[in-house]
């Protein structure tokens, strides 16, 4: 009979997840929690879990019989040691967005030699780029204790469950009460309100990827949105620690923003309106609005 381990996005510190007894769909499915004996998970079918699972738990390690990673997500360097112990599994690697480089790193991470990659553009034609030089400018503190009448809101990993409780259902709803959020990296993924028509980074992400998934919070309605990029010359100098390359050239590419977003993640840009691209395309776009536009002006 064969068995699945599916570990739970919601625990990534132990082996929590579903045993799938057999391969019907009647079969009975319940969970699997750290105390299961080693014996149990011996005989499974296919393991899915986050690598910590694997190397930083007593259960993975005992599984693969190592005592690998330390501490959060420096169990990737070690991946590639799971084809030692099962070298006749299956690897599959799943990401939302990476970028060329980042693609090369993950296929020499899982041990790869001739992979098989299947990929998708992440590009969003909705969202309209542009990106502005920023200047100096002075810090504005204000309070509003009213919490279900105010206009604005912050998220982040440290904010109070009921504040943030609040703000994620408001946001849920078709009209949003909430007209601008304060947040970080916290909901670049997986966030998908549909009330959200414009992104504004006051500073460049490290990387592209993330770029692109925060940036693709907006527009999840597919009505026009727009990505707003605030960067000076000392946010992507060579000293900022863990800035790559692929932002850096687009904070200082002048060409089209979307085509350098897209070909550093191994895509070309499809056909759409120059006005509805970028700053660079509106400049040049030749479509009869733009065309009259000019003669009124």
């Amino acid at each position: 009979m064969n068995r699945t381990v599916v570990q739970g996005y919601s625990n990534i510190n132990s082996l929590q997840g579903r045993i799938i007894t057999g391969l019907d769909l009647e079969d009975e499915m319940v969970d699997l929690q750290s105390s299961t004996p080693i014996e149990e998970i011996y005989h499974t079918h296919l393991i899915f879990a986050h690598p910590e699972a694997i190397f930083n738990t007593v259960e993975g390690r005992k599984l693969l019989d190592c005592d690998r990673g330390k501490s959060f997500r420096t169990a990737f360097k070690h991946i590639q040691d799971i084809s030692a112990f099962l070298p006749d599994a299956a690897r599959l690697g799943l990401s939302a967005t990476v970028s060329l480089q980042e693609e090369k790193d993950i296929v020499k991470a899982l041990g790869m030699k001739t992979p098989c990659i299947v990929k998708e553009s992440p590009d969003r034609t909705n969202i309209y780029l542009e990106k502005t030089l920023k200047g100096s400018s002075n810090d504005v503190y204000e309070i509003d204790s009213n919490l279900h009448n105010c206009l604005y809101g912050a998220l982040c990993s440290g904010q109070d469950e009921k504040v943030k409780a609040t703000i994620l259902t408001d946001l849920g709803k078709k009209v949003s009460r909430i007209r601008l959020i304060f947040c970080t990296s916290v909901i670049g993924m997986g966030f998908n309100s549909p009330s959200i028509d414009c992104i504004i980074h006051t500073k460049p992400p490290r990387n592209l990827s993330d770029f692109v998934q925060e940036k693709g919070r907006a527009g999840r309605d597919v009505r026009p949105a727009r990505s707003t990029l605030f960067y000076c010359k000392r946010d992507i100098s060579n000293n900022v620690p863990e800035v790559k390359n692929d932002i850096v050239q687009y904070c200082n590419d002048d060409t089209c923003l979307r085509s350098c977003m897209l070909g550093q993640i191994g895509f070309e840009k499809g056909d759409m309106i120059d006005h509805e691209c970028c700053m660079y395309c509106k400049e040049s776009c030749k479509c009869i609005e733009c065309e009259i536009l000019r003669i009124e002006l």
